[in-house]
């Protein structure tokens, strides 16, 4: 079954005490570990943050991922947004702590965004996560405001924030309003990114490419006081591949993550053979046995193909 925290709004309130503590409040071990080696992290568009306009360097980003049992998942086929999954699954949301491996020696960081560098570059592949160092608040006045980029196989899990306690009171909201799309997007806290799903994806992306358009035009002047000629032409470049993501956002279609995790993801039990809910298409023998039997491959969502592969 899938978490409790899949459907209901992110608690902002931890109770929980640890002698390992540090200032922020938060234990040393992570509330919710993750194993990379057998869950696997899926990007959900539905909490869609940014759109790149230079896939060759960066990837599309939201603020929330599904995590799943390798093996037991495969996206339902022709069925956008949709997910089989046999097992427990649950939902990760940004704006949380994010632990890392030992191997890394890092200790903990904020959690931004989730980053898929594979969604729309077939040179590329998994997913990432974009963080802040601790502590966020560097001298008076002075904030942590330049993100990091790791991959999620150093990730070991995650930790909910507790907003209304010290310092996280006094530090978060001030940090986050350094980093410019959660300052339009009015994130102070985790909880609120549960508000942006009041307003639909289509419209979110609309949003969105108006910021990526205004990045890109930004990065163009940059070279055009260097080369003209070289920035028209890498505008050009920029624009088409843009304009290639939109139409594969748009087919998708995005109304197709209008909904709940719950409406979007069919849990199966295993030697259970009822009929599929409302919405999801029947599901061959085969299929249900490779999902209950750990041997389901998880193709995830491209947006890189010229025809797109609506997952």
């Amino acid at each position: 079954m899938a978490d409790a925290r899949t459907e209901e709004p992110p608690p902002e309130e931890d109770d929980d005490e640890d002698d390992n503590q540090d200032t922020y409040g938060f234990s040393a071990k992570p509330k919710f570990p993750f194993n990379p080696e057998t869950e696997e992290a899926v990007l959900d568009l539905r909490a869609l943050y940014q759109i790149p306009f230079n896939t060759l360097e960066d990837g599309i980003s939201a603020l929330r991922v599904m995590i799943f049992p390798k093996g037991k998942c495969l996206h339902v086929p022709g069925q956008a947004g949709k997910y089989l999954v046999s097992g427990s699954w649950r939902s990760q949301y940004a704006i949380s702590v994010v632990h890392f491996n030992a191997a890394s020696k890092r200790p903990p960081e904020l959690l931004l965004s989730f980053i898929d560098y594979g969604m729309l570059n077939s040179a590329s592949s998994g997913i990432f996560v974009e963080t802040l160092q601790l502590p966020l608040q560097k001298a008076r006045h002075v904030f942590e405001d330049t993100p990091r980029i790791s991959k999620i196989a150093d990730v070991i899990g995650f930790t909910d924030i507790n907003a209304a306690a010290a310092p996280w009171n006094s530090q978060l909201a001030l940090a986050l309003a350094k980093q410019p799309v959660l300052k339009r997007m009015e994130i102070t806290k985790q909880s609120d990114i549960q508000k942006q799903y009041l307003q639909r994806l289509e419209k979110r992306i609309t949003v969105c490419v108006q910021e990526t358009r205004a990045s890109m035009h930004s990065a163009v002047e940059d070279i055009r006081r260097q080369d003209a000629r070289a920035a028209d032409k890498q505008l050009a470049s920029f624009e088409a591949t843009l304009e290639h993501t939109i139409g594969a956002l748009k087919d998708l279609p995005p109304s197709a993550y209008d909904t709940t995790l719950g409406g979007r993801i069919m849990t199966l039990k295993e030697g259970e053979q009822d009929d599929t809910p409302a919405g999801f298409p029947s599901l061959a023998f085969p299929l249900r046995m490779q999902v209950t039997g750990g041997t389901a491959s998880l193709i995830r969502t491209a947006l890189r193909l010229a025809k797109l592969r609506a997952h």
